[in-house]
């Protein structure tokens, strides 16, 4: 059974997803959609499939999934809208960044019956599933604390003149917060608590450092599980 999928969003990672569809025997791009036609129209061109509307694609009978790959403070209207127009959603993180959205949008996918993964794309990193194996063994003993270094995407921040971009966004920025708003490393705390808790098997307090800056603490809200 081949899976026909819409894409929402052409920026840096809907392009990474539209390669992993395309690449993948089982699966079909059909659509992809985008508030910047040039982009749009490039994966389309890139992968032979349509230029289409957030709303045809919701309503088209010839996609089964969506990719949601767009800013962040649209990914919950966007699963509510697609579940309840009976498609399967991948989402990437963050649902959103207040707790409650979160949790009103996942009673909306409850309540459709609806199909829904968040892109916790770490917790199937076969490197941090070996540390969980030998956590599970004993072999480390109590874990105490978990400490995560991960990659700045300096490429992924947009140039001069499109700083609002950044208001919208809450994955892939590391640096300091006179330089990027404070939401936008939300989902990379995130990405980083997610992946610790799975390894360790149980809920955590997160610290956070901003260059050469204080260790803040509390509870991340914007995990949605």
């Amino acid at each position: 059974m081949t899976i026909r999928f819409g894409l929402l969003g052409a920026g840096r990672i809907g392009k990474v997803h539209a390669k992993a569809v395309t690449g993948n025997p089982a699966a079909k791009l059909v659509a992809v959609s985008d508030a910047m036609p040039a982009a749009a129209q490039a994966i389309a061109d890139q992968y032979g499939c349509e230029v289409r509307t957030i709303d045809a694609i919701a309503a088209a009978g010839d996609i089964d999934a969506v990719v949601i790959c767009t800013p962040t403070d649209t990914h919950a209207d966007l699963i509510e809208q697609f579940v309840k127009s009976g498609k399967a959603v991948f989402c990437e993180k963050p649902i959103d960044l207040s707790l409650a959205r979160v949790k009103s949008c996942l009673e909306v996918v409850r309540a459709h019956k609806g199909t829904l993964m968040v892109g916790f794309n770490r917790r199937f990193d076969p490197h941090f599933q070996a540390v969980r194996a030998e956590i599970d063994k004993g072999t480390l003993g109590a874990v105490e604390m978990v400490v995560l270094e991960l990659e700045r995407i300096l490429e992924a921040i947009p140039r001069a003149g499109h700083r609002h971009y950044l208001h919208h966004v809450a994955g892939g920025f590391d640096e300091p917060a006179q330089t990027v708003p404070p939401r936008a490393g939300a989902a990379r705390r995130q990405s980083s608590l997610d992946v610790s808790q799975v390894i360790v098997g149980r809920r955590l307090r997160w610290g956070h450092r901003h260059a050469m800056g204080p260790i803040s603490e509390g509870n991340e809200d914007a995990s949605g599980g």
